[in-house]
Formats: structure tokens, C-alpha cells, sequence
């Protein structure tokens, strides 16, 4: 599982350098993502342009991951795939996300 990242001020860019968030990666992917944010970021900014399909552990997976997130950061997703747009909007959990293009339109928390 390929997933980077860095920080740009108060914002954290994470990098999913996969294609699928299903029920074969959604362990694995929570495991490394509980290690990967950064506490003391005002925003935490997934990057998921890499990502064509998410089922519904993948959905969890990303609800999860942003329930870890102290109640005063951001979650934000960037790069969002039109497919992966669509289950997010059809299941209502878009509502959870601020969005961004690119991540470097999420630099200003």
C-alpha cells in the first residue's frame, strides 16, 4: 500500500497511491492512516486522485479515518474520481468532506 505524506504549514497532505479502497485494502488501509495523521494539523487533506473505486469497507474505512481526526481539523478530499464522487454523494457521506481539485487548492486551511 503506497500512501505518502507531507506538511505544508498547518496542512497535511496525505497521498493514496492506489486505485481501489474495497474490502481487501480497508484493513490495511485504517491501520496505516492511524499512523499517518498528524495531530497537530489544522487540516488534514486526503489526496485520492489515484483512487477509480471504493465499495462500502472502503467507505467505512474513509468514515474511520476521519472520526480520528480531532473535532477541530478539517477532512478534506482532493482529487476525487467522478465514479468514487458518485457512491460518495449517492451514500450521503460526501457531507462529511470539505472537497478540492487538487491539493494544492487545500493549502489554505
Amino acid at each position: 500500500m503506497q500512501i505518502s505524506s507531507d506538511r505544508h504549514g498547518s496542512v497535511q497532505i496525505i497521498r493514496l497511491g492506489m486505485s481501489r479502497i474495497d474490502a481487501t485494502s480497508a484493513i490495511a488501509f485504517k491501520t496505516r492512516m492511524k499512523t499517518e495523521i498528524d495531530p497537530d494539523a489544522a487540516r488534514i487533506l486526503l489526496d485520492v486522485g489515484q483512487v477509480t473505486f471504493i465499495d462500502s469497507s472502503g467507505l467505512g474505512a474513509l468514515v474511520w479515518v476521519f472520526k480520528q481526526t480531532r473535532d477541530d481539523q478539517d477532512f478534506a478530499l482532493s482529487g476525487v474520481n467522478p465514479l468514487v464522487d458518485k457512491v460518495l454523494k449517492l451514500t450521503q457521506i460526501d457531507q462529511f468532506f470539505t472537497f478540492f481539485d487538487r491539493p494544492e487548492d487545500g493549502l489554505s486551511p
